[in-house]
């Protein structure tokens, strides 16, 4: 029974890698739906949840209302500057281990 649990903990925590992986690879709207769509989020909460995952980094005066919430963090994610943040933290981790 644990060894099915560990394999079900391990293959949730693979799913969702792959899901943070295919939404960074978004680039657009239509992109970001269709992300959305395939992995099955489907209210606000969910969704935005995502995108904080994806973007990295400590969010702060988000809104208190879902949909608000979601909206303010697709409106970031659509802008892109945290693509510059994530690219210099990978960079950050690469000169660290030389």
């Amino acid at each position: 029974m644990a060894n099915c649990i560990v394999n079900i903990f391990i293959t949730m925590d693979g799913l969702r890698r792959i899901t943070i992986a295919a939404m960074k690879a978004a680039e657009n709207e239509n992109e970001m739906n269709y992300v959305f769509s395939t992995f099955g989020y489907t209210n606000a909460i969910e969704k935005a949840e995502l995108l904080q995952w994806v973007m990295g980094g400590k969010w702060f005066d988000l809104p208190k209302d879902d949909e608000a919430r979601f909206q303010m963090l697709k409106a970031a994610f659509l802008h892109g500057e945290w693509r510059y943040a994530d690219k210099l933290s990978q960079l950050k981790n690469i000169a660290k281990d030389l």
